[in-house]
């Protein structure tokens, strides 16, 4: 907590946050809140700017980062390549650009 309440160096400042992360949640239920906190608890290092909380807390749900560019995804191992297979294929390939 003391890391984030470190951001703010006047009394000013911090209120101007509460109203700022107020205005930034208006819609989020409580239950999203408890997903949101799981999120940081267990994934960041630093607490997060009210948009990386929100996204947090709506997941997929949350705009933009909702889109399929931000899903998690699997990656495939690297393929075994033969290098006299892969040289047949260029050769082919530049073959037909002639």
């Amino acid at each position: 907590m003391q890391k984030w309440t470190d951001q703010f160096h006047s009394a000013a400042a911090l209120r101007a946050a509460h109203e700022e992360w107020s205005a930034g949640l208006d819609g989020v239920t409580g239950d999203e809140l408890a997903v949101g906190l799981d999120v940081c608890r267990k994934q960041m290092i630093w607490p997060p700017s009210i948009a990386e909380f929100r996204t947090s807390c709506l997941g997929a749900k949350g705009g933009v980062h909702g889109s399929a560019a931000y899903k998690d995804f699997v990656s495939l191992p690297k393929p075994v390549c033969d290098k006299a297979v892969g040289s047949a294929a260029l050769r082919g390939m530049r073959s037909g650009l002639v």
